[in-house]
């Protein structure tokens, strides 16, 4: 009888498989990033269909199997939706800042590797954008939790973002992609960044899901860039959804 493991998960990825199965890729709590085999799921008379749609919080079951994606590749044997986040569909930019979520991890995470708090993050993360995006105004919001995620995206992968030593600061700072972040001294890729940009990362940095506020969406534009153009420089790979959110 083969084996069955039960994970929590967000759904990351879907690939067509053949005619009728499709490969889902899950972000679970239990074991990091994981693959399923979806056998006959596009077909009309299949249960698994309307649970297996990308950023669904799932519990599912996977078994061992053989099939054509050789012996690793594991058959998804139930799959139960816990969360759905249907506002999050319903509004636009919230879409965008979750479809950029499921890149960044999917891209960002190898396979089988646990790391719980980044599983968190990213639930955490879906339910506030969800909670919030029905709300009148919510782009600066949203745009605010984008940045907020590449903060703690960054903080998961072992690539904190560098602050000045000092502290606060009263003048100019630059911000470096090989320095790793914030500095008040110049490296040699280093845009000038204006203190009010900072002194807005610093109290976003310290701050809860909960407790962000939103912010002028130039601003928090502008940050989710340079994290952005961080976060491509530490992955080595482009986040094609980027341009969705900050063009």
């Amino acid at each position: 009888m083969a084996r069955e493991a039960i994970y929590h998960a967000v759904i990351l990825k879907k690939q067509p498989f053949g005619d009728a199965d499709e490969i889902i890729t899950f972000f679970t709590l239990e074991a990091g990033k994981v693959r399923g085999l979806a056998k006959s799921v596009k077909l009309q008379k299949s249960k698994l269909q309307n649970v297996l749609q990308g950023l669904f919080y799932v519990r599912v079951v996977l078994a061992q199997g053989s099939g054509r994606g050789g012996a690793a590749l594991r058959k998804i044997i139930r799959c139960e939706a816990l969360e759905t986040f249907m506002p999050l569909r319903e509004n636009l930019e919230a879409t965008k800042a979750g479809l950029f979520a499921a890149e960044t991890v999917y891209k960002a995470t190898p396979d089988e590797q646990k790391n719980p708090q980044m599983f968190r993050d990213l639930l955490e993360y879906l339910r506030v954008l969800s909670k919030f995006s029905g709300q009148r105004d919510s782009d600066g919001l949203i745009f605010t939790l984008h940045a907020k995620f590449q903060i703690l995206l960054l903080e998961n992968l072992g690539f904190g973002v560098r602050r000045p030593r000092s502290g606060p600061v009263s003048g100019g700072v630059y911000f470096s992609r090989a320095g790793g972040g914030f500095a008040e001294e110049r490296e040699t890729d280093s845009i000038v960044v204006e203190p009010k940009l900072y002194d807005f990362f610093c109290v976003l940095h310290l701050a809860g899901f909960d407790k962000v506020k939103p912010a002028e969406v130039p601003l928090s534009l502008k940050l989710s860039r340079i994290l952005g153009d961080l976060l491509e420089y530490h992955l080595e790979r482009k986040l094609h959804s980027r341009k969705l959110i900050t063009g």
